[in-house]
């Protein structure tokens, strides 16, 4: 996140002379002994400044015109005051003034930006959960990458029981782990084991158990929901079929949660391992592998989950049949960077061999990358990955306008710790880049999430 700091002061308040956004009789005017150190938070901000001799001193705000004037609690020349109660993310007008508190400077001369939350980094980090590393092993390590300062917080929180190709989901500033399998010594066993982590309070709950043992779903966030679609009841995913089955939780209800479980009103695509994500509470998925024979796929669908239905549209087709890639949904909203970004989806790497197992026994990794707006009926092929991996996961920054792709196996078995990243101001001609850091702990099978979304 971008602070934006109108102006700067010493905590010695040293007197700072003139401002090419404030002259030197405007100071003078209202009394101020140099330029107001500003602190913003998520939803308030702090204002530190000086008066010239003992006064009254107020901050007034808004985001156009004034709609607050927020008094300090001293008659004196050091001032603190904190107004509560702003909108996250946003830009705010200010002036700090000194003297009579009817008359507040107007136009409001200095800004200020809220944000995102009073933990940015965990906000636009990117949370590195469960997979499978070195020895085919779950892994319980929680890595957390920050895309704005490039640095990793690695074993961040430890999932309470380790498990790989979990339904993972952010949802109202929490991440669920649902699912997944479990191992011992060389068997994997699928769970409904369910927790919960809250990354800003750093403490895991356990939920209420799913309805069923699952692996390989798509899980996704919409309203107070959370929605799982696909995937399979078993470890061996022909034992473990689905038909059209829908499970939905709700975590606010009762005292771990409520689960419901329904068949959906019209087909869902009965294949494990599809990438999908959600643009405006519509899950997107493509390819996967079907249940019964383990074949991948190319063909695209669409679930509304308010209206227990597909799409009468005819989704596009990915370029190759797959699973196992990693999908990100690019979700622009008004407060980011690039707002008129359009949204969009980006499905890259995966695996091209039919196999029946999870973790599959063979692979054929690919190295294809494949862009298609939400509102078209088409992906387009862009630039090639580095490496061919089957399994990675990926997500966005939003402050950098650029997709990243963690980890994968290249070979069968075999965990990868490359992160790639693309530019999504031009993601279908531009090439991936290949960052210089890399993931703490190799890792396939996994989910990347972040809480911005």
């Amino acid at each position: 996140m971008k602070f934006i700091f109108s102006v700067f002061l010493l905590i010695s308040f040293l007197n700072c002379g003139q401002s090419p956004l404030v002259d030197g009789s405007n100071l003078d005017t209202h009394k101020l002994d140099g330029f107001p150190l500003v602190i913003p938070g998520a939803t308030s901000a702090t204002f530190i400044f000086k008066c010239k001799a003992d006064s009254s001193a107020a901050v007034a705000y808004g985001k156009g015109s004034i709609e607050g004037i927020m008094p300090s609690l001293t008659t004196s020349k050091d001032h603190i005051v904190v107004i509560n109660n702003l909108e996250t993310q946003t830009n705010y007008f200010y002036s700090a003034f000194c003297g009579d508190l009817q008359s507040p400077p107007n136009p409001l001369l200095l800004t200020f930006q809220t944000l995102v939350s009073d933990q940015p980094q965990k906000t636009r980090g990117v949370w590195i959960l469960g997979g499978l590393g070195a020895g085919i092993a779950p892994i319980s390590q929680v890595d957390m990458y920050d895309p704005v300062t490039g640095l990793w917080t690695p074993g961040i929180t430890n999932i309470p029981t380790p498990r790989a190709y979990s339904n993972i989901v952010s949802h109202q500033n929490k991440i669920y782990v649902m699912g997944g399998l479990t191992k011992s010594g060389v068997t994997f066993t699928a769970v409904n084991t369910v927790n919960e982590y809250d990354p800003f309070n750093n403490v895991w709950k356990t939920m209420a158990s799913m309805p069923d043992t699952h692996q390989g779903g798509i899980a996704i966030s919409a309203g107070n929901d959370i929605y799982i679609i696909s995937g399979t009841t078993s470890a061996d995913m022909t034992t473990g079929t689905l038909t059209n089955t829908v499970y939905k939780f709700t975590p606010s209800l009762g005292t771990n949660g409520i689960w419901l479980k329904y068949v959906s009103n019209t087909a869902i695509f009965q294949r494990v391992d599809m990438p999908g994500c959600a643009i405006q509470d519509t899950i997107f998925y493509s390819g996967g592998r079907r249940s019964t024979d383990g074949l991948p796929f190319n063909t695209s669908d669409a679930y509304i989950p308010s209206g227990n239905t597909t799409t009468t549209l005819a989704e596009a087709n990915i370029n190759q049949t797959k699973y196992g890639a990693a999908i990100a949904c690019y979700r622009p909203n008004p407060k980011d960077s690039f707002p008129a970004d359009p949204a969009s989806i980006l499905i890259a790497g995966g695996s091209t061999t039919a196999d029946v197992f999870q973790p599959p026994t063979a692979i054929t990794s690919s190295n294809s990358f494949d862009y298609s707006l939400a509102t078209t009926s088409n992906f387009t092929a862009g630039g090639i990955l580095p490496t061919a991996l089957y399994y990675p996961s990926m997500e966005v920054s939003y402050e950098l306008r650029r997709a990243y792709l963690f980890g994968g196996a290249n070979l069968t078995n075999v965990p990868q710790d490359k992160v790639y990243s693309l530019d999504l101001g031009n993601p279908t001609t531009t090439p991936w880049r290949t960052e210089t850091t890399t993931l703490p702990v190799a890792r396939y099978g996994h989910k990347a999430v972040i809480l911005s979304r």
